[in-house]
């Protein structure tokens, strides 16, 4: 089969599917038009958009994300330079890079301690860092086989996981 031959998709089918968006573009003059750029949401973002949890809890995820990434856990991506040097990472504005990793490594830390305390750690981890469907962590942390149980069992405890991070983060009360 040739290449010309294979079916691609078409922006107008990446519509349908949930968990793409089409980016807008806003030229000069104020002039927005559709770029035909699709942008992938995360499971988190996807959670939150069908209002599976609150304002809070996505912040609260937000950070959690933010404190690994800053922190240099995730060896897979390449370094983007510009959020240590302008301080983009939600730290202190005072930190140099070295200060800014060890503060986010120290709470990104704490933060694991209060999930392993609830003991939903893995679970969060998983949703996350590695991007997980929720059926899929309901079936691999809770043993469960049914795609319904699966999904509301890791649903409840990414929840009530991420509530208590915001807590911790000081976004909730």
């Amino acid at each position: 089969m040739a290449d010309d031959e294979i079916i691609r998709p078409t922006p107008e089918r990446m519509r349908r599917i949930s968990g793409y968006d089409e980016l807008t573009e806003t030229q000069a003059g104020g002039i927005s038009r559709k770029s035909g750029a699709i942008r992938c949401w995360t499971n988190l973002e996807d959670a939150w958009r069908k209002k599976l949890i609150t304002d809070e809890q996505f912040e609260a995820g937000k950070r959690y994300w933010l404190d690994h990434e800053m922190a240099g856990f995730n060896p897979r991506v390449t370094m983007r330079w510009s959020e240590w040097i302008q301080g983009l990472a939600g730290g202190s504005q005072d930190l140099d890079a070295a200060e800014r990793r060890v503060f986010h490594r120290k709470r990104w830390s704490q933060a694991n301690t209060i999930l392993e305390e609830m003991g939903c750690r893995k679970a969060m981890h998983w949703f996350i860092m590695d991007n997980l469907k929720l059926e899929d962590i309901g079936s691999k942390f809770w043993r469960y086989s049914g795609q319904r149980a699966a999904s509301a069992s890791a649903r409840a405890t990414v929840s009530l996981a991420l509530q208590r991070l915001a807590k911790f983060y000081g976004i909730a009360k």
